[in-house]
């Protein structure tokens, strides 16, 4: 899947926006319309490409 850099913006904004309101997935995508496994795939996504901030 090829993303642009501003889709990927997007969607890492949506997560943290998600993470920070303690709504579940389920009630946080339903009132922004779109769905809940969309969201999980993204966190998971971008979970695995986040690099270390430092190096070990």
């Amino acid at each position: 899947m090829t993303r642009t850099s501003s889709t990927e913006e997007k969607w890492a904004d949506r997560v943290r926006a998600w993470r920070e309101s303690g709504e579940s997935d389920e009630e946080f995508a339903r009132s922004r319309g779109f769905a809940a496994s969309t969201l999980r795939g993204w966190l998971s996504l971008l979970s695995r490409t986040e690099r270390p901030r430092f190096k070990r």
